[in-house]
């Protein structure tokens, strides 16, 4: 007689399978977003600690904001926009002038240093690269074992404890 294996499915059971899929789906999906607005504050927090200030109209126009659409989750950092500020002493708008600034390599020795350097939005994004994914997956592991907040704080503690650790064995950013 040969082994054989007989599989049953039955409707009930498939439809218990599907509705777990989409519960923990939106779980999941929920996760993400706090996960990447959790980023994205961080780095606009760094942002704003690192973006030259003459008259503060630039660093002002810094805005987040975060979005979850079915299947897509995204945040966006940027200066102006719905934001934008008029600076009362050249007549231009901040979305006139970020990129310039942004971009320039020449910092006014007061900016430089007050903490402000050129490029600071990607810098401050990259210096978290070492921890999203790390942040990511204490999120969306605690959504799914229904940890507690204390437990998702202790999971995120490691991370930023583990990324430190790397970036003073490296040196820096």
């Amino acid at each position: 007689m040969a082994n054989t294996v007989r599989i049953r499915l039955q409707q009930k059971t498939a439809d218990k399978l599907v509705a777990n899929l989409n519960a923990t789906r939106g779980r999941i999906l929920t996760a993400g977003f706090e996960a990447i607005d959790s980023v994205a504050a961080t780095v606009k927090s760094r942002a704003w600690e690192t973006c030259p200030v003459y008259r503060g109209y630039l660093r002002d126009s810094l805005y987040m904001e975060s979005e979850m659409n079915l299947d897509s989750i995204q945040a966006i950092i940027g200066h102006g926009g719905r934001y934008n500020k008029l600076n009362a002493f050249t007549g231009k708008y901040t979305d006139e002038y970020a990129v310039v600034v942004h971009e320039s390599l020449k910092l006014s020795v007061n900016s430089a240093l007050a903490g402000a350097t050129s490029k600071w939005l990607e810098k401050s994004l990259n210096s978290v690269r070492s921890e999203y994914l790390g942040i990511l997956k204490a999120y969306v592991g605690a959504a799914l074992r229904g940890n507690s907040e204390a437990q998702l704080n202790n999971s995120l503690a490691r991370v930023k404890e583990a990324a430190a650790k790397r970036q003073a064995k490296s040196g820096g950013v």
